[in-house]
């Protein structure tokens, strides 16, 4: 699978290091509401903090496993909002380009909140597709609540 080759030889750097800068610097209580200048991603980096304040180990393979298990949770949820909607091969072929999509292999292999993005805000346009044809409350709120996730990941989600 790709996105778990070699990811134990993979070595964090660049901005995925201003997460755990802030998760070290900075109280609980300001993590959860202020966008910092460095462009940590508010819920990775309380995820962080609250493993700190456990006093877990914090290991590089730990700091990639919410961006990971988007990326796994995305083979699944991706394909599976197509099915009965169009012909089982044409899923099929998408399961596959969704397996080894170059952007969706290095999103869910970086400690960045790219993947955890894509994963809401794909799940937010399908509960609004779905809000649009029934109306119904759940879909409506399905919407609200995916796409206020999404953009609490990573404020690019919102335009």
């Amino acid at each position: 699978m790709l996105r778990l080759w070699n990811l134990r030889d993979q070595i964090l750097g660049g901005d995925e290091t201003h997460a755990i800068r802030a998760a070290l610097n900075l109280p609980l209580s300001r993590i959860l509401v202020t966008y910092q200048q460095t462009d940590n991603c508010i819920p990775l980096t309380a995820f962080y903090k609250l493993f700190m304040l456990g006093g877990m180990p914090v290991s590089e393979m730990l700091l990639r496993l919410p961006v990971l298990l988007c990326g796994l949770a995305a083979l699944l949820a991706l394909p599976a909002a197509f099915e009965g909607r169009v012909e089982r091969g044409t899923v099929l072929i998408y399961r596959w380009l969704v397996a080894i999509s170059p952007a969706l292999v290095l999103y869910s292999r970086i400690a960045r909140s790219y993947m955890p993005m894509v994963l809401f805000s794909f799940g937010a346009v399908m509960a609004f597709e779905a809000w649009w044809r029934s109306r119904s409350w759940r879909s409506g709120g399905a919407y609200v609540l995916l796409g206020a996730l999404a953009v609490w990941f990573h404020l690019g989600a919102g335009p």
